[in-house]
């Protein structure tokens, strides 16, 4: 089954299914989606909107599992899996939260030196990337939280 997710400024998500050539839609939050992310298996559908992230199932919108709160607007956000799956995102005052969805409580925070536009994780490697306001894009570690690499494009 091929799904394309759609998100608006309205807070509307919707799902096409390709296979049998229909929508469903459902409204989160009366704010702007950010973006959206589906896990491995194609099971959960992340969506940032405003300061939150919606975990809910693919095969109905309706049901939300978890809601994860961060202290302002989520700019982008990474979903992998380790064990129990950890859900990361980062947020537009230059906070990176590492959280993990057994209890929904991040465990692990830090603030970067710009404002953040895009974040992604290469598990395996316990590497993280951002891509900040400046034009930079630097990789860390994730243990440490230290920058292992950076780069600048401008």
């Amino acid at each position: 089954m091929s799904i394309l997710s759609l998100g608006n400024e309205n807070g509307d998500v919707g799902l096409f299914n390709f296979t049998t050539r229909t929508i469903t839609r459902e409204n989160y939050a009366n704010n702007v989606v950010k973006c959206l992310k589906f896990s491995t298996d194609g099971a959960k559908l992340f969506a940032a909107i405003g300061n939150m992230v919606y975990e809910v199932e693919t095969e109905d919108l309706h049901k939300v599992t978890r809601v994860y709160k961060a202290p302002s607007v989520i700019t982008d956000f990474s979903v992998h899996w380790e064990g129990g799956h950890k859900l990361l995102y980062t947020c537009s005052d230059r906070l990176i939260q590492l959280w993990d969805a057994r209890n929904i409580q991040p465990y692990r925070t830090f603030t970067h030196g710009f404002k953040l536009n895009c974040i992604d994780i290469l598990s395996q490697e316990h590497v993280l990337v951002t891509g900040d306001s400046r034009g930079s894009v630097q990789s860390w570690n994730v243990r440490t939280m230290s920058p292992t690499y950076e780069y600048d494009y401008v």
